[in-house]
């Protein structure tokens, strides 16, 4: 197989604990990633999320992704998006032929699908393939990126800046020395424009300060509190040229040979709790 980069070299196996304000733990989340062979020329990662969580017993959250992220392009290339459950069930297939190039479907409960076709100017991306993007190609330090990303049909521009190299807030499971990025998020219609109708927000994310860039903690304002998603434990894969594949320490913190902790903690999928996994 043609070389890959570190994020998506070696097998992954990640759990992030996820907390909210005075709560505490309210859920978690768990990734995987995988190498697969490449098909018809394309370098696909897969992506497999699901996750429940529920937040003083107010009934049960649910949502799944299943999708491909296209290592060439640094986009997401289809995905599928599932949220609620029963009848109440809105599942979203979308499929991105070229950047910005959209073709969505949506269908609830057990009714037919609704299609709809979108033309953006920049590639998109899903929640899981977001966190893929930029653990592939940050920005340059001082400098900003802008990347846009789909929850369901809902369209988010996103802003990082690298912040520069600090150590992890108290609290962390794990000190290390991490990449801050701060983030702005804002909603936008499918024409670019703001769409007042739905809240901005601000996060930070701390990458781990190696080639993979694991992401180890995210913080976010949701309500009166903070949403803060933190690695708890951590499998990879080491692979060096001409000797067999040895399996890294994995608890309570997986590491990286020469390097502070590699770890994940995954935007999720959306705000939900629970279980996400990736495969490439």
């Amino acid at each position: 197989m043609s070389y890959l980069p570190p994020p998506i070299a070696v097998a992954e196996n990640a759990r992030y604990r996820v907390a909210y304000g005075v709560l505490g733990q309210i859920g978690e989340i768990r990734t995987s990633i995988e190498r697969e062979p490449a098909k018809d020329g394309e370098r696909l990662v897969r992506v497999e999320g699901s996750g429940e969580g529920s937040i003083l017993g107010m009934g049960q959250m649910h949502a799944e992704v299943d999708a491909h992220f296209d290592v060439a392009r640094l986009a997401s290339r289809r995905w599928r998006s599932e949220s609620g459950q029963g009848s109440k069930a809105i599942t979203d297939v979308i499929d991105q032929p070229g950047p910005g190039e959209l073709v969505l479907a949506r269908r609830q409960g057990g009714g037919a699908p609704e299609r709809l076709w979108a033309t953006l100017p920049l590639p998109v991306l899903d929640p899981l393939g977001f966190i893929l993007r930029v653990r592939l190609g940050p920005p340059a330090p001082g400098r900003s990126q802008v990347l846009h990303v789909m929850e369901g049909q809902a369209l988010w521009r996103i802003t990082l800046t690298v912040v520069g190299t600090e150590a992890l807030p108290e609290g962390a499971p794990t000190p290390a020395l991490a990449l801050r990025l701060d983030g702005k998020i804002d909603p936008i219609t499918y024409e670019g424009n703001a769409d007042e109708g739905r809240a901005h927000r601000r996060f930070t994310l701390w990458l781990s300060n190696d080639a993979a860039r694991v992401p180890l903690r995210m913080s976010m304002s949701v309500g009166p509190g903070h949403l803060v998603v933190d690695l708890i434990d951590l499998r990879r894969d080491v692979r060096v040229a001409g000797r067999p594949a040895a399996r890294a320490a994995t608890s309570p913190v997986a590491t990286s040979p020469g390097n502070a902790p590699a770890s994940g903690a995954a935007l999720g999928v959306s705000a939900r709790t629970g279980e996400a996994r990736a495969r490439p």
